[in-house]
């Protein structure tokens, strides 16, 4: 899969619900990490696997988990879901049970002596 790219409207709208950083030294490349994040989400691989165009993957798991711990991700899905219920999309979970087996299940496998 092609490395992820934000534009520069989509970052901006992004970079409003990211945690100020208060002390320390300044932050670099968060639009890089955020756009690592979304590949790793979005593709399902590894933190080790990140191609090399983005940073180091401890930079963007460490990012990751700060972000998570800020609730940014549950921020932005809130503000982004449609508050339209006719354009909502909705996903129905559901588990598979195999069936009992009945009284003439257990006849049938029975073996004859």
């Amino acid at each position: 899969m092609a490395v992820m790219r934000l534009n520069q409207e989509q970052w901006e709208f992004i970079q409003r619900f990211l945690p100020e950083q208060h002390m320390g030294r300044p932050r670099s490349r968060d639009k890089e990490c955020f756009e690592a994040v979304l590949y790793v989400l979005k593709t399902g691989c590894q933190w080790e696997l990140l191609p090399g165009e983005y940073p180091p993957k401890s930079t963007v798991h460490r990012r990751y988990l700060l972000w998570k711990k800020a609730k940014v991700f549950y921020r932005l899905f809130r503000k982004t879901r449609c508050q339209d219920p006719a354009q909502a999309v909705v996903h129905i979970d559901s588990t598979i049970r195999l069936a009992k087996r009945g009284r003439e299940n257990i006849e049938s496998r029975e073996v004859q002596i």
